[in-house]
């Protein structure tokens, strides 16, 4: 809580600097970022935002497709964390039936949770089945994000079977995307440059 009301007082630009050198050094200390679950919290600020916006009728469909994309993120972990691995399940379900929506990359991160369920009821070649399925989406509708999940997830469980090339490559693939994000966000879109 500390650090999000430090951030609030920093100007705009200070702020996307600052997150983007912290994000660089996350990079340096663990490239394939291996500790990241990817779970984003939320301060309620956004959810006041998002009210405030439709009591004077004013669209935010970004800052609320971010809010909604917070929820989603921690919906699987959340469960899978307090040993609910049927309602990790069901997180997994809702996300597959995003098929309906042509939403891919929901339904590569649906495999993802279903990968991660099998390796915690110890199945780890049906979790590695699963995650090949998140990476044959994404093949066909590419998600850089989603990737990066799904090939850390891949590294991970390698390691766990004992696979220690096939965890190197997973980790090396997500290093790789993660870069390429990294390539593609130029000072400007960040609000660095002029």
């Amino acid at each position: 809580m500390r650090f999000a009301k430090f951030l609030r007082l920093l100007p705009g630009k200070a702020r996307a600097a600052w997150l983007l050198d912290l994000t660089a050094i996350g990079l340096v200390k663990d490239p394939a970022l291996s500790k990241f679950t990817g779970r984003v919290s939320d301060s309620g600020e956004g959810r006041w935002t998002i009210k405030a916006a439709i009591d004077e009728a004013v669209p935010v469909p970004v800052l609320s497709a971010a809010l909604y994309q917070r929820f989603t993120s921690r919906g699987d972990e959340y469960w899978l964390g307090e040993g609910h691995v049927e309602k990790a399940a069901g997180h997994a379900q809702l996300l597959a039936n995003s098929c309906r929506h042509k939403a891919p990359k929901y339904i590569a991160m649906a495999h993802k949770v279903r990968a991660e369920i099998a390796a915690r009821r110890g199945d780890l070649a049906e979790a590695e089945k699963e995650l090949s399925h998140g990476i044959a989406v994404l093949r066909e509708h590419p998600a850089a994000l989603e990737g990066w999940k799904i090939q850390a997830a891949l590294g991970r469980l390698h390691r766990r079977a004992g696979n220690s090339e096939g965890s190197r490559l997973a980790f090396a693939e997500a290093s790789a995307i993660i870069r390429s994000i990294a390539g593609n966000t130029s000072p400007t879109r960040c609000g660095r440059g002029s």
